[in-house]
């Protein structure tokens, strides 16, 4: 949200498994969390003004993207509409699908190392050590 909606803020960021747009999610979350999604006085749907997909034109810093490809938690088609709609913006991004995990797929050793070396390469400037060096 931060890369999407305050670009002159955040530069770099890593999203997990997230619910970048509320219109496919689960109707007990987003109902019970947000209230019902009516159109505001202007007409526009409360999903399409919290849908990052409607954003993805912002887009001027890093962004790694992380889903687990067994995430019941969180639809992959939350993350894969917002791949799409990168695309069509003809934005560069990063996209880490995860095999064979579920919503914790961001907690494994594996993806904590990505998550830091892509800050490190972003932020720093230098290039991470090498794993298999270690």
């Amino acid at each position: 949200m931060g890369l999407l909606r305050a670009p002159d803020l955040y530069t770099v960021g890593v999203a997990t498994a997230g619910g970048y747009g509320m219109a496919n999610w689960h109707s007990y979350w987003s109902d019970y969390f947000q209230g019902l999604m009516p159109g505001d006085s202007a007409g526009i749907s409360r999903f399409a003004s919290q849908s990052l997909s409607n954003y993805a034109d912002s887009l001027r810093g890093h962004l790694l993207l992380m889903q687990g490809d067994l995430d019941t938690a969180v639809p992959q088609a939350n993350t894969l509409r917002l791949v799409a709609a990168l695309i069509a913006a003809d934005k560069r991004f990063d996209l880490m699908i995860l095999p064979d995990r579920g919503h914790e797929a961001a907690t494994s050793a594996y993806a904590l190392r990505l998550c830091w070396d892509y800050f490190v390469r972003h932020l720093l400037g230098v290039t991470p050590p090498d794993p298999s060096m270690r």
